[in-house]
């Protein structure tokens, strides 16, 4: 049976341009998923904070870049059965925060984490609450 998978992709709010770096790992998974017969959505966070109109960003763009993720995600996440995020270290306090909006925009979602953060930490990602930690 096919799934409805979601994807997502963190801003980078610490960089000065988040779309400096392409997520590959992140569009193989979705590729792979695709040829599987599995339906895919990949939601790309990055450049929220481009709509900041400051050159430096500062804890209030931070915010409202979060604020728009966290929507996002919800969405996505009422709209799919799993739902998996990328994460490495220096973003990790962003992705944390994804969870609460993604499980209460739909209960039912299997959330998984993977990424350099969740192959060194994995113990710490379940205690988040994360369904699957992939490492």
């Amino acid at each position: 049976m096919p799934l409805r998978i979601g994807l997502v992709i963190p801003p980078a709010v610490f960089l000065i341009d988040d779309r400096a770096f392409v997520f590959l790992g992140v569009i193989q998974i979705a590729a792979a998923a695709r040829q599987a017969g599995h339906a895919v959505e990949v939601l790309d966070c990055t450049g929220h904070s481009r709509k900041c109109a400051k050159k430096v960003h500062d804890e209030a763009c931070a915010a409202a870049t979060l604020a728009e993720s966290q929507r996002a995600v919800g969405e996505l996440a009422a709209r799919v059965d799993v739902i998996g995020f990328y994460s490495m270290a220096a973003l990790h306090c962003f992705v944390s925060k994804f969870l609460a909006p993604a499980k209460e925009s739909n209960p039912r979602v299997v959330t998984v984490i993977g990424g350099p953060h969740a192959s060194t930490a994995p113990e710490r990602c379940l205690a988040e609450g994360w369904d699957f930690v992939v490492v």
